[in-house]
């Protein structure tokens, strides 16, 4: 393969259009601090924008070892941008804003390595070769890493056999080094994967040691000495009699290995990326270096790199462009969303990876309850609300009342299977010893309305003012109202309490049928499988079916908008239907599921 530096001679005839060295003289040349992992592409890209600028003063490169060294030299004011092979720690981003630089943004300029040692590589989780699980997810690692977290034993995860009872041992670096931060890989797993957590207290801690092993080297051989161990390392510190775990985002699947293809499209949970870092508020010259490294010639050029760099996909690279191109106020703003209090967790990375691209704006998270929603939206108070259900008619008249117009509602995620979540699919059940295993929506309507129903049963379901029972009405009764033998549950309780009371009621009644929310369900009742017609095959209540929109009952998670978006609400919207962002649903802690792509299509076309 070309050398980097050939490559960049053959591009610009030379390297004299550089001056590598930091000079004093006057006018000056951009600016741009790189690292020794870096230095390739910095080369490239000052050749590239001397050749794009050429009555410009040539471009100059400071040079240090570390990212560290790079964004000093911005924070300071020596540079203008810097190229930076991680993520930045919190203590950098408040250093910048103490030297009045500001916000400082971090744009994704390629994608770092599969496996070269030192080049931003993925990072792959270790277990001793004898482990028989093969795959985690995203939620699973946090529950494993996090304190308090709800896996602790191998038989938490399923694993059977002797393992099963033995505590998960956990093998990595220190949390916090002496300066106060921690290292690149800590940094960039506690926002990926920690997401706000702490780290569990007994966390085996390996650092580089003078003159002999690195800590990522010590983590391995940690992992092949104890088979109730795991640890992350990278990929190319693999030994014989450890094995790297296949990642996904949800529990479902799919996983990835960390191919080169996988990392290279971001399909790997833990590939990683590298940056452009510079001011909300640059300078021409510096906007200009960004869009020339985006340039498809300089993107091809980043496989030369030394570091193993990869390129972005051509989907990141226009986005990134997009980005560049939005006409975003300099000046923080700041953002109040109002709305459903269990999207908290999806609404708090949602707004954290979007203000990570936007640093100026700042999002105010005051989530109480759906209802909190529509005066704070309608009145604009809010710029838009997450909702745990569609709004009522009783609530689309309040909105419009006070707006003048009606709202715009997207579907952002499909309802939970999880019991820890508040909001799930709607359920059909019925006692144990009922043999039904399957019912149509027209025996609903008949059971539910009392028209022609089966006599032998005895309907029980949330009141008709309640959100499901709002729900059962408009999907299943298509507005006729529960016939006379339905048994609503105490209007006055609230909704869990509600739901558990139908539960009780389906579970200790064998002529019951019920519906409630599926997370509420236990082994004292059945769900029953639910055909859409008459003489159609009946869909089991599974994850899969939720996300591919076949089960009947299904419910979503929405977020309110006003009649009329801003420009940055839609591109806001458009990240939350992105695959990163419905990455972001499928990896909560809550078992909120991601949206088809056939429906994440069909939401962006709302908001085109």
């Amino acid at each position: 393969m070309m050398s980097m530096r050939k490559l960049i001679c053959g591009l610009v005839g030379c390297l004299g259009l550089i001056n590598l060295s930091v000079a004093s003289e006057s006018p000056v040349g951009l600016r741009v601090a790189s690292s020794s992992t870096t230095d390739d592409l910095a080369l490239l890209w000052t050749a590239s924008l001397a050749k794009r600028r050429p009555s410009d003063p040539a471009p100059e490169i400071i040079r240090g070892r570390y990212p560290t060294d790079a964004l000093e030299a911005v924070i300071a004011g020596r540079a203008a941008v810097a190229l930076v092979a991680r993520e930045p720690y919190e203590s950098e981003l408040a250093s910048a804003r103490q030297a009045g630089k500001g916000e400082l943004r971090f744009i994704p300029i390629a994608t770092g390595s599969r496996a070269t040692r030192g080049g931003t590589h993925a990072i792959a989780f270790f277990v001793h070769a004898a482990n028989p699980l093969s795959a985690l997810s995203v939620s699973q690692l946090r529950e494993i890493l996090a304190d308090k977290g709800r896996i602790r034993t191998w038989g938490d995860l399923g694993v059977t056999g002797p393992l099963a009872s033995r505590a998960i041992v956990v093998h990595g670096q220190p949390v916090r080094r002496a300066s106060g931060n921690p290292p690149g890989i800590v940094n960039f797993l506690n926002a990926r994967i920690l997401n706000g957590r702490t780290w569990r207290a007994d966390l085996v801690a390996h650092d580089d040691q003078p003159n002999g092993s690195t800590a990522l080297e010590a983590i391995v051989e940690a992992v092949k000495a104890d088979p109730s161990a795991i640890g992350w390392s990278g990929f190319d510190y693999h030994l014989d009699g450890t094995k790297a775990l296949a990642l996904g985002s949800s529990r479902e699947g799919p996983f990835y290995v960390g191919t080169s293809e996988e990392v290279f499209e971001h399909a790997y949970p833990l590939a990683r990326n590298v940056y452009i870092c510079l001011p909300v508020a640059a300078s021409a010259a510096a906007e200009e270096f960004v869009r020339v490294a985006l340039q498809p010639a300089e993107q091809a050029a980043i496989a030369a790199s030394s570091s193993g760099f990869l390129p972005l996909t051509e989907e990141a690279r226009a986005r990134t462009l997009r980005r560049l191109d939005a006409p975003y106020p300099a000046a923080d703003v700041r953002i109040r969303v109002v709305g459903y209090n269990d999207m908290q967790e999806m609404m708090t990375s949602w707004t954290r990876a979007f203000a990570f691209d936007h640093p100026q704006f700042r999002f105010d998270l005051e989530l109480p309850a759906t209802r909190a929603a529509v005066d704070a939206v309608a009145s604009g108070r809010a710029a838009f609300g997450p909702l745990g259900a569609e709004l009522s008619g009783e609530q689309l008249a309040r909105f419009r009342e006070l707006a003048g117009a009606d709202p715009q509602q997207i579907r952002v995620a499909h309802a939970a299977l999880d019991p820890r979540a508040l909001s799930g699919p709607l359920a059909i059940l019925v006692h144990p010893s009922n043999p039904r295993r399957e019912i149509s929506m027209p025996e609903l309507v008949a059971i539910f309305s009392g028209k022609n129903g089966a006599a032998e049963l005895e309907p029980v379901g949330l009141a008709a003012d309640r959100a499901l029972g709002i729900f059962f009405r408009q999907r299943v009764l298509r507005g006729v109202p529960f016939g006379p033998t339905f048994q609503p549950r105490v209007q006055s309780a609230q909704v869990v309490e509600a739901v558990a009371q139908v539960v009780e009621a389906v579970a200790s009644n064998p002529r019951a049928i019920g519906f409630a929310a599926a997370v509420r369900a236990d082994d004292r009742v059945r769900i029953l499988a639910v055909s859409p017609a008459t003489g159609r095959p009946a869909i089991e209540l599974t994850a899969k079916n939720l996300i591919a929109g076949s089960y009947p009952l299904d419910r979503h998670l929405w977020l309110l908008l006003p009649p009329t978006l801003e420009p940055w609400v839609r591109d806001f919207l458009r990240f939350v239907l992105s695959e990163q962002g419905q990455r972001i649903v499928a990896e909560g802690s809550l078992g909120y599921l991601p949206l088809s792509e056939e429906d994440r299509q069909v939401e962006l076309k709302k908001i085109q």
